[in-house]
């Protein structure tokens, strides 16, 4: 039986009557910390400067909108290997709607920057307070590495963009591309997260939208191949 005059705790509780926006507020005018997206924004800004005010909270300077594009960049590597690709292109074959390839893409990237990020919290650490060399585990360990991270320096460099000081160590690659995000502003590791599925997602749907829709036939559904034994009684 349920009683219409029950009253528990959340009935007794003060709510607030709105929801609080803290960085995008609506109206006649969006604002974007502060700032005018239609008058302010998108006449003097690029977008890039424009997310990473969104995140950072304050306008960067051009040399370090530069290092956050040239970080974006290194960031969006991914293939058809991994599992958000080859997610939404399984979505896509199955005849999905473009919001469910789109939903199926962002929850991929997600779960996947926070299972690759999660070992970049002591780096954090160490870059907001730089007092000795950087943990080991964050150092460059092969030719491979170093060779990417050096390509990193020299994009920034030939960008004329901002050269974080932690880049003078031979950190491995997604290590110094998280560093650079962190001179850029960026010092949570959501926002990094955040940061690392924008740079990938329209790659993931540049691949999904490629493929023919409900083409089942070219997906390699015996990719891996599939062997099945009977148990030994």
């Amino acid at each position: 039986m349920i009683k219409d005059d029950f009253v528990g705790p959340l009935d007794e509780a003060p709510w607030p009557k709105k929801l609080a926006a803290r960085v995008v507020e609506g109206g006649e005018t969006t604002r974007v910390q502060g700032y005018a997206l239609d008058t302010d924004l998108a006449a003097n800004y690029t977008f890039s400067e424009i997310v990473l005010l969104s995140l950072a909270g304050e306008i960067p300077t051009a040399q370090k909108a530069r290092a956050f594009e040239v970080a974006c960049a290194f960031f969006s590597r991914t293939s058809a290997a991994e599992s958000p690709i080859h997610a939404a292109l399984l979505a896509r074959v199955c005849n999905a709607t473009t919001s469910a390839v789109t939903g199926v893409s962002a929850i991929a990237l997600g779960e996947q920057a926070r299972f690759d990020l999660a070992r970049f919290e002591a780096l954090l650490t160490w870059l907001a307070k730089p007092a000795s060399d950087p943990p080991a585990e964050f150092l460059a360990h092969n030719p491979s590495e170093l060779r990417r991270t050096q390509a990193l320096r020299t994009a920034l460099l030939q960008r004329n963009a901002f050269l974080p000081e932690a880049l003078a160590f031979d950190l491995e690659p997604d290590a110094a591309t998280v560093a650079v995000l962190h001179a850029c502003g960026l010092v949570t590791l959501a926002s990094i997260e955040s940061v690392r599925v924008f740079a990938r997602f329209p790659f993931v749907m540049a691949e999904a939208l490629a493929a023919p829709p409900a083409k089942y036939k070219d997906y390699p559904v015996t990719l891996p191949p599939i062997r099945y034994e009977e148990e030994a009684q």
